[in-house]
This record gives C-alpha cells, structure tokens and sequence, in this order.
C-alpha cells in the first residue's frame, strides 16, 4: 500500500516542473479540470508553505481570457504571488493589491500553460488559499483601495479607485513647480 501512494504522489498528474519554478500543483486537481477559460467557477487550493519555500499552482486557457488570480493569507501570513508563462518568464507580480496583506492581480492572458507561485513576504511559514479564476467569478479578496489626494486651487478631492494605474499622472504634473527647482546658494555664511 504505500508503495502505491508513493507511486501516485509522484505521477505527472500530482505535481510538475511546467515552468521552471518548481514542482507544481494543477488548480483543479487534473490538467482538464484546470482550464480557466472553459471552468464554470473558479480554482482554488489551500498552500502551506514552509522554510522559505513556494507553492505552485498550474493552470490552463484554451483561450484569451481576462483572469484574477489571488492569494490570501491566514493568520499574520503575508502572500507574495508571481505568474510565470510556461517558459518561466516572469509575466507579474504582487503582494498587497489584494488588500489586508493579500495578494490579487487581475490581467488578460492569452491560451497557454502558466504557473502561479505563492510565497511568503518574509520568508516565514505561511498558509494560504490560492485561487484563479475569470474576472467575473467570485473574488477571494476585497481588493485594496486606494485613496488619492488631488492637489487642486479649491479643495483637495479624495477619491477611492480600484488599485489600477487608470488614473495615474506622472509625479513631475502633480507638483506645483515640477520636479526640478533652481535655487541660489549664498555662500557668505
């Protein structure tokens, strides 16, 4: 009998090296039950990862998909997430957009093979839930907002946005005298 696990743990099906990072774990428990693009709600996995160690999820699109990919921690966990393409480039990364110290990004991927790994900020143990899943299926975090100042002649303006860049301004446009200043120097002193 347990050469039989044994056996079944290391089989194809339970855990492969897809993009370079490490042995993963497929989102849905077999490569046909982890095609985001076609799945009718999301994939999720518990993580626990220990000593600076990652997990790694993998998953599929058989099509351009819009996908959220999110990473919560439990406890004090801090999760850190990177999405590799299947060669292992790194394709994103992120650690707090996810709000409360977690972990969410939201991107269009072409169809292709990708890998999800999730470690800890700090390198300390770390357990997780991981989940992937199309853009309008349920979210596993609230997302962090994010409140920005607007520095106007009136009143200053708060406004909460999503955590995009949509509404980004290059820094040298929100200074009243740019980025750069002349000064002199007296040096009579």
């Amino acid at each position: 009998a347990l050469a039989t696990a044994t056996l079944t743990m290391a089989s194809p099906a339970f855990a492969q090296d897809m993009c370079g990072v490490g042995d993963g774990q497929w989102i849905g428990g077999s490569e046909a039950s982890s095609d985001i693009s076609t799945s009718d709600t999301h994939q999720e996995q518990m993580a626990l990862v220990l000593g600076g160690n990652q997990y790694v999820g993998l998953f599929t699109l058989s099509g351009t998909t819009d996908v959220r990919l999110e990473a919560q921690g439990r406890g004090a966990g801090d999760p850190l997430l990177e999405l590799f393409d299947a060669t292992g480039s790194v394709l994103l990364s992120d650690d707090d957009s996810g709000g409360g110290g977690a972990a969410r990004a939201e991107t269009q991927l072409d169809a292709g093979t990708y890998c999800v790994a999730v470690k800890s900020y700090d390198g300390a143990p770390l357990t997780a839930f991981v989940r992937i899943g199309r853009s309008e299926q349920e979210a596993l975090t609230a997302g962090a907002a994010v409140v920005i100042t607007e520095d106007t002649d009136t009143d200053a303006v708060e406004t909460e946005t999503s955590g995009s860049c949509g509404e980004a301004q290059p820094l040298d446009g929100s200074l009243a005298t740019g980025l750069f200043a002349n000064a002199s120097v007296n040096q009579n002193r």
